[in-house]
């Protein structure tokens, strides 16, 4: 992005479908809270074209752009789990208990890049079977509940230093809770 003296984007006009939808939310499931957006007050005075009605985005312009990037998730969802399989992506953390990160070499990112577009190239492709996926957090009560359902989970010690052994860095929000 290209943010400007005066703090205002320098490529408002072009920005990215992502900053076009802003602040409505794409996922369904999640509610528009103005107080949880970092949108200047301005945004949400009234006398401005509502956005939200009755807890409905009414917005015609932004429900089509919401769908257009919907579309666009689902159309590139075969490349993007094929750039995850070449880069052995295969693990994530549980929502609200931390983050999992993959730093993969610049070349090596570039040129799992370049084979995942192939499939964007010919959709016709079969798909490639998913891989399993693994879950990891540092509580450990919630990797026995994972496990109790049979997905595969594992506990992360945060409280030692597991980046030698694992192809990830867990980054925890909370204490390790053996």
């Amino acid at each position: 992005m290209q943010l400007q003296p005066d703090l205002r984007c320098g490529i408002y006009a072009e920005r990215p479908l992502v900053c076009r939808i802003y602040p409505a939310e794409i996922n369904p499931f999640i509610e528009l809270a103005p107080a949880s957006k970092a949108c200047p007050p301005e945004a949400w005075t009234p006398g401005l074209a509502p956005l939200v009605r009755a807890g409905k985005l009414v917005d015609a312009a932004t429900v089509a752009l919401i769908q257009q990037s919907r579309d666009a998730d689902t159309r590139e969802a075969p490349a993007k789990q094929r750039l995850c399989a070449l880069l052995g992506v295969d693990t994530a953390a549980l929502s609200n208990e931390g983050f999992v990160v993959y730093s993969p070499r610049r070349e090596d990112l570039m040129a799992a890049l370049q084979r995942a577009s192939e499939v964007l190239a010919a959709p016709a492709a079969a798909p490639e079977s998913a891989p399993a996926r693994h879950f990891v957090s540092n509580w450990r009560a919630s990797v026995d509940a994972l496990v109790s359902v049979g997905a595969l989970g594992a506990w992360v010690d945060t409280r030692v230093d597991a980046s030698s052994t694992m192809p990830f860095e867990y980054l925890g929000f909370f204490p390790a809770a053996a």
